[in-house]
C-alpha cells in the first residue's frame, strides 16, 4: 500500500493535541511496518521551511517514507487549491490517504481516512465555551469531513457515539483508536533530587493538588477554584498548582480569583505553558492530580498523571470514565460540593491514595503508542480491502 499522511502538525516542538497525536503515531508506524510505502506531506503558507526539516530529520531515515511538500503564498491560495486539485495529484499518488484532524479534500480513488478527536463545537453545551463563528466553520467542516470520509477513526466510544449521534453515521464506518501514552516520559521519576529542584524552580514550598489544563471554561477550572477555595478550610498546608497556558474566554478564572482571600490566593500557583520534563515530576510529587473537564474526546492527562504515580479525580462525563477505566474517582464536575468532598476524601485516606495509585498504574498498561500504531495500520488494510 501507498499511505500519505497529512503532517504539517506533526513538527510542532510544543507537543500536545493533534501535533502529539500526529507525530506519535508517524513515528511508532515506522517501527512497526516496513512493508508499506509512507509518504509525508506538508501543504503550508507559514514556517514552512522550519517544519519542512523538522520532518525531514525525524523520519527521512527510514527507507520507505517519503517526505514531500509545498509551499503556499497564503492560506487562502493553500485551501483553494486543495479544494480545486484531488489530493493524489498534490501528493503524487496514494492508496489511502489519513488526515489527522477534519478537513474535506479531493480525492480521486485514493481512500480517505480521517481522526476525529472530539465533536467539540458540535455538542450543544460545550458551545458557548467557542465564538459562534468559529464553530459555524467547524461544523461545517466536520460535517465534510465526515461525509466525505471513508473510514473515521474516534479517540473514544464517548467520540464515536456523539458521531453517530450528531450526523447519522454508520457505525461500522468509525473505528475506535485510544491514544498512546510515552512511557518514557510520563512514569514514576527516580531521581528524587531533581524532583526537589523542579518544586524549587516553581516556588511549590507545601504538599500540593495539581491540575493540567488550559484556561479556559471546558476545563472548569473557576470550580477548580471554588473547590479549592473550601478545602483550605480543613487542609490550609496544601497548594494549588495550574499547569496551562491562556485559553480564550479565560476571563473568569481570573475574576474568581482576583476574589478569593489573600491567604488562599497565596497559595496558587500559576506555573503556565510547563515544559514537557518537568510534567512528570509535577504530578509524581502532588497529593493527587485533578482533571475535573466538562467535556472531552479523551483526555490523555488522566494517564499521563497515573503513568506518575498520582491519584486523580476526574469527570464522569463524556470520554472521562472510559479512560480511567475504574482507576480514578470520578465526580459530577458541575457540583462544586460533590468535587470539593472528593479532594478531602483522597487527602485525607492514605491506603484510597495507594489504591488509586495501584489501580492507575495497572490501567497505563493498556495504552500505548505502538498500539495506537498497530490498530490505525489496520485500519488502512481494511479500507484498502488489503486484510
Amino acid at each position: 500500500m501507498k499511505i500519505a499522511i497529512d503532517c504539517r502538525m506533526a513538527a510542532s516542538k510544543r507537543k500536545g493535541g493533534i501535533s502529539l497525536y500526529t507525530y506519535s503515531l508517524v513515528h511508532n508506524l515506522a517501527k512497526i511496518d516496513d512493508e508499506n510505502s509512507y509518504l509525508l506531506y506538508l501543504f503550508k503558507s507559514r514556517n514552512f521551511i522550519k517544519d519542512y526539516r523538522e520532518i525531514k530529520s525525524r523520519f527521512s531515515r527510514h527507507k520507505n517514507f517519503r517526505i514531500t511538500g509545498k509551499l503556499f503564498s497564503s492560506e487562502i491560495v493553500r485551501l483553494l487549491t486543495e479544494k480545486l486539485i484531488p489530493l493524489e495529484l498534490l501528493t503524487g499518488g496514494a492508496d489511502v490517504i489519513h488526515i489527522p484532524h477534519p478537513a474535506s479534500p479531493i480525492t480521486l480513488k485514493a481512500k480517505l481516512v480521517t481522526t476525529i478527536h472530539d465533536l467539540i463545537h458540535v455538542v450543544p453545551e460545550t458551545d458557548k465555551w467557542h465564538y459562534p463563528r468559529k464553530s459555524i466553520k467547524t461544523r461545517k467542516k466536520l460535517r465534510e469531513s465526515i461525509l466525505k470520509s471513508d473510514m473515521l477513526i474516534a479517540d473514544s466510544e464517548s467520540t464515536k457515539n456523539d458521531i453517530m449521534k450528531y450526523f447519522a453515521v454508520d457505525p461500522s464506518k468509525i473505528s475506535v483508536i485510544y491514544l498512546g501514552l510515552d512511557a518514557d516520559i510520563f512514569h514514576i521519576p527516580e531521581n528524587a533530587g531533581e524532583k526537589e529542584n523542579i518544586l524549587e524552580k516553581y516556588k511549590i514550598s507545601k504538599k500540593y493538588i495539581f491540575f493540567v489544563g488550559t484556561l479556559h471554561p471546558r476545563k472548569n477550572i473557576v470550580r477548580v477554584l471554588s473547590s479549592f477555595e473550601k478545602i483550605k478550610k480543613r487542609f490550609g498546608d496544601y497548594q494549588l498548582v495550574i499547569a496551562g497556558k491562556k485559553g480564550w474566554l479565560y476571563e473568569d478564572f481570573f475574576e474568581k480569583l482576583g476574589k478569593l482571600p489573600p491567604d488562599i490566593r497565596d497559595d496558587i500557583i500559576l506555573a503556565g505553558y510547563t515544559p514537557l520534563d518537568d510534567i512528570p515530576y509535577l504530578y509524581n510529587g502532588a497529593a493527587l492530580s485533578l482533571y475535573p473537564s466538562l467535556y472531552e474526546g479523551f483526555g490523555l492527562p488522566i494517564l499521563e498523571a497515573m503513568a506518575c504515580g498520582c491519584p486523580v479525580i476526574t469527570s464522569n462525563l463524556s470520554s472521562m470514565p472510559e479512560v480511567a477505566g475504574g482507576a480514578a474517582i470520578l465526580v459530577d464536575p458541575y457540583n462544586v460540593e460533590e468535587l470539593s468532598s472528593a479532594i478531602e476524601k483522597v487527602l485525607s485516606d492514605g491506603q484510597l491514595r495507594q489504591e488509586l495509585q495501584d489501580k492507575g498504574l495497572e490501567r497505563v498498561k493498556s495504552f500505548s503508542w505502538q498500539k495506537t500504531a498497530k490498530e490505525t495500520l489496520q485500519v488502512y488494510k481494511e479500507v484498502c480491502g488489503s486484510l
